[in-house]
């Protein structure tokens, strides 16, 4: 981790200069970053240690201090990284996300935070970068480019493939049926003709009276051939109209129930039940989907919903984190964590927006202080991220000094940020 700072960082150095050494607040703290530092059991073997320094060394696209932030959320249990404005909070986190389901082989992971633009954010990236994700949350707050990749789109996909999968079982049913009684037709066909021929040989003349036998036997070898002609003609039915008989047991028509009763009325009772059952199959598909995603990507109060609850994620990522009440980030960290977790990443910057708090009676009782900044009093410090990329290099400068204690770089020249055009500035006489 790299050095952070401001004011506030300056205040909290001060206090920890003047606070004895055997303050119980000194032993929680001491303890708090230990337990942070410690490294997930899946990291601890020699070979994956050597895997995850080598790849996250070979990420040409970060700098050296996006690389720490990485490699840090990688080996410690819980890492906090500090972004200011344009310097990649959200780029890092989805490295992060996919090195954790590819590297360490980690899924499924949560990602999390308390704003939807957030979230979506993270969904776009981890798309680009070829991970597994699926958006889950209500279809109207999510950005319209990422529809395919919400759990209702999803479904609906499922949907229609298990619809093809037993069409085409029908069909394929079907045809079995049909080809076996052309079998069985061709077979009494050639053994009627072979019959034929054996009489024809033993008649005594061509103009020779037929028996009744003979009679019968012909009738029977003409009604063979038109029932093997409607054989074939049945084979040549629509795939569509084969799948509908084998779905109906063979018939075409019938008087089966289906959702009327006898009496011609709705069935009530089993149209209920047909829905219970969709609604089953409905949630089975979810979770399959569900499970096999790398990451599943919501807002911190969605991840409390009970489509959840059967999901052990073994990493939980919350971006925005300052900016996000302590209980709504510890819904996911609480409800989503469970045994399996190893890693809780916390990503975002304490010296922007605070928490938005309506109630001044909540916030005088301590609920507009957040996750990231409770964390930090107790020990745990950030890896920063020390290179912005957005900024003009003289907005940068003055962020740098009054925030940041000088640490923050400009990662880009005055020239690519020009000042718009027909004001004087910066105005050197101001």
């Amino acid at each position: 981790s790299g050095s952070h700072g401001g004011l506030a960082s300056k205040q909290k150095d001060d206090d920890k200069a003047k606070r004895p050494a055997y303050s119980p607040e000194a032993k929680r703290e001491t303890r708090a970053s230990k337990i942070a530092a410690e490294a997930p059991k899946d990291v601890l073997d020699v070979s994956m240690l050597e895997k995850v320094d080598k790849q996250v060394g070979e990420l040409e696209d970060l700098n050296k201090s996006q690389r720490a932030a990485v490699l840090n959320s990688l080996m410690r249990t819980c890492t906090i990284v500090q972004g200011p404005p344009g310097t990649g909070k959200t780029h890092v986190s989805v490295q992060v996300l996919r090195m954790m389901a590819k590297t360490i082989n980690a899924a499924p992971l949560l990602a999390s935070s308390d704003s939807n633009v957030a979230v979506d954010n993270i969904a776009t990236g981890l798309q680009k970068a070829g991970v597994r994700v699926v958006r889950l949350g209500r279809p109207e707050k999510v950005r319209t480019n990422l529809d395919d990749l919400t759990l209702e789109s999803l479904l609906a996909k499922e949907k229609d493939k298990a619809a093809k999968e037993e069409r085409d079982k029908g069909v394929k049913a079907a045809a079995e049926r049909v080809s076996e009684k052309l079998k069985r037709a061709s077979s009494r066909s050639r053994s009627a003709s072979r019959d034929s021929l054996g009489r024809r040989r033993r008649k005594k003349g061509r103009d020779a009276p037929a028996s009744d036998h003979e009679k019968k036997k012909k009738g029977r070898d003409t009604a063979l051939s038109d029932q093997e002609d409607q054989d074939r003609d049945s084979l040549c039915a629509t795939p569509l109209s084969l799948a509908q008989g084998s779905s109906k047991g063979g018939k075409s028509f019938g008087k089966g129930k289906g959702r009327f009763g006898e009496s011609g009325e709705v069935d009530l009772q089993a149209e209920h039940e047909a829905r219970r059952k969709q609604r089953q199959k409905d949630m089975e598909m979810q979770q399959k989907i569900l499970a096999s995603a790398e990451v599943v990507c919501t807002t911190t109060i969605a991840a409390g919903g009970e489509i959840l609850s059967k999901i052990s994620f073994s990493g939980i990522l919350v971006d925005e984190v300052a900016q996000a009440t302590e209980l709504s980030v510890m819904v996911p960290i609480v409800l989503r964590g469970g045994k399996a977790q190893k890693r809780l990443v916390l990503v975002g910057d304490h010296c922007q927006l605070p928490p938005g708090i309506q109630s001044q009676e909540a916030e005088k009782r301590g609920l507009s202080l957040s996750v990231y900044s409770r964390l930090q009093r107790a020990g745990i410090e950030p890896a920063f991220l020390d290179t912005q990329y957005r900024s003009h290099p003289t907005l940068a400068q003055f962020s740098s000094e009054a925030f940041y204690n000088n640490a923050l770089n400009s990662g880009i020249d005055a020239s690519v940020r020009p000042p718009p055009k027909g004001i004087p500035w910066p105005n050197k006489d101001a």
